[in-house]
C-alpha cells in the first residue's frame, strides 16, 4: 500500500442532548451537546421549522417535529414533539394521526401518505410539558436532566409571519 495515506475515521453519534463526536484514533473523546431547554409547562405560540423521520432507541420509526417558540420570555426556545409511526396503517387513535389532522385542518383521506411537510412553515398554539425521563427502575431522573417537549398542537394559527 505504498503511497496511500491512512485516513482518520470520525463517526457522528447522536445522543439525547445533542451530537457527540467519536474519534477512532485510539482515544475515546466525546463532547457534550447543547442541553435541551426547560420552560414552564403551558401553552405557547410557536413555528414549526423542521421535521424528520428517525428510528428511536427501541427501533421504532418516529416523526420528530421541531418547534421554535415565538414571542414572550422564551422566544427562540426549540422544543421537540415525538410521534411514533405505528406498525401497519395509521389509526385514528395515534398521536401522529391526530396532530397531522390538526395541522392539515382535517383528517387524511384513506390511503393518503402522512408527511412532515404538513407541519412546516405554520404558526401553532402548542401545549408544552416536561419530559418524563426515568431511570431503569421507573423513578424519574433528577430535575436538571428533565427538558420541555411539545405534548400536542392545540390549533393552527396561520402561516409564518413576515419578518
Amino acid at each position: 500500500m505504498k503511497g496511500k495515506r491512512r485516513k482518520k475515521i470520525q463517526l457522528r453519534l447522536s445522543s439525547g442532548t445533542g451530537n457527540a463526536r467519536y474519534d477512532k484514533s485510539g482515544e475515546d473523546e466525546r463532547t457534550a451537546g447543547e442541553p435541551r431547554p426547560r420552560i414552564p409547562d403551558g401553552e405557547y405560540t410557536a413555528i414549526c421549522h423542521q421535521t424528520r423521520i428517525a428510528k428511536s432507541f427501541g427501533g421504532r420509526r418516529e416523526m420528530y417535529v421541531l418547534f421554535r417558540v415565538y414571542g414572550g420570555p422564551f422566544d427562540g426556545a426549540e422544543l421537540p414533539m415525538f410521534c411514533t409511526f405505528p406498525p401497519g396503517k395509521l389509526s385514528r387513535s395515534t398521536k401522529l394521526y391526530r396532530q397531522y389532522s390538526i395541522a392539515m385542518g382535517g383528517t387524511p383521506l384513506k390511503g393518503e401518505r402522512v408527511s412532515g411537510k404538513a407541519f412546516r412553515g405554520k404558526m401553532y398554539r402548542i401545549i408544552v410539558g416536561t419530559s418524563k425521563a426515568k431511570h431503569d427502575d421507573g423513578t424519574l431522573l433528577p430535575d436538571f436532566l428533565q427538558y420541555s417537549v411539545v405534548r400536542g398542537i392545540k390549533e393552527v394559527m396561520t402561516g409564518v409571519p413576515e419578518q
